[in-house]
């Protein structure tokens, strides 16, 4: 996601195909297909926000608000996941065209102030599924503490027991469901040390990188693989 920091500050320092672009060129023939490739990669990313965003009130919506569990449509999920992220990407293209047309392959996007079009809602959703991570396990908790009090409602000797397995398990639900709400991006909204020394810039994109290319495994060894419902 886009950083605080102008193309000439992040030139020293290149990943990925910005950094190829500039040093090797591009072919012609790709040259009119490189901002279209680029407007499908931040309308996938776009859309993948959206639909954790809608997991978020899914879940939301199970645990806490029971009213709307019947009457939360299906496809308001489906304009949310395909449609927002479509006009969103959309305007940030017909920005980008207008604005930016002699750009090669739009180089440093991402580090442009249009880039907040896009990069604005993400924030958005990440700090909504917050907050409904918080709500969640603080329902879950409750529920949870209302069920060992009444297993050990005369057993006191136990109480401190019971305190630790509350912590375990809100441990435990927050870890299981930080991937799938996507609170792991939070992590890329950190200004990048690419000005302070390279083992540092090297060792944020390494774990940057990791935590969101593998969350969609993640998602699948924990809510599939290693699910025993």
């Amino acid at each position: 996601m886009g950083q605080s920091k102008s193309p000439q500050q992040i030139e020293p320092i290149e990943c990925g195909i910005d950094g190829s672009i500039r040093h090797h060129g591009i072919s012609s023939i790709f040259k009119n297909m490189c901002p279209l490739i680029v407007i499908f990669l931040q309308f996938s990313i776009t859309s993948m926000f959206m639909w954790m965003l809608c997991e978020g009130i899914h879940l939301n919506s199970i645990l806490t608000v029971s009213v709307f569990r019947h009457h939360f449509k299906t496809y308001y999920f489906y304009i949310l996941g395909w449609i927002v992220p479509f006009c969103i990407t959309f305007s940030w293209s017909v920005v980008m065209f207008v604005k930016e047309r002699g750009r090669k392959c739009w180089a440093n996007y991402n580090y442009l102030k249009y880039y907040w079009i896009i990069d604005g809602p993400r924030y958005a959703v990440m700090i909504i599924n917050f907050i409904f991570l918080l709500n969640i396990i603080r329902v879950l908790l409750v529920k949870i503490k209302e069920g060992s009090e009444n297993q050990i409602r005369d057993e006191k000797h136990r109480r401190g027991s019971m305190n630790t397995k509350f912590v375990k398990k809100a441990v435990k639900a927050a870890i299981f469901l930080l991937p799938l709400l996507g609170i792991t991006h939070m992590l890329e909204t950190f200004i990048s040390p690419d000005d302070k020394s390279i083992l540092l810039f090297a060792l944020y994109c390494s774990v940057t990188y990791f935590l969101v290319t593998f969350q969609g495994f993640f998602c699948s060894l924990l809510y599939c693989f290693l699910n025993t419902e």
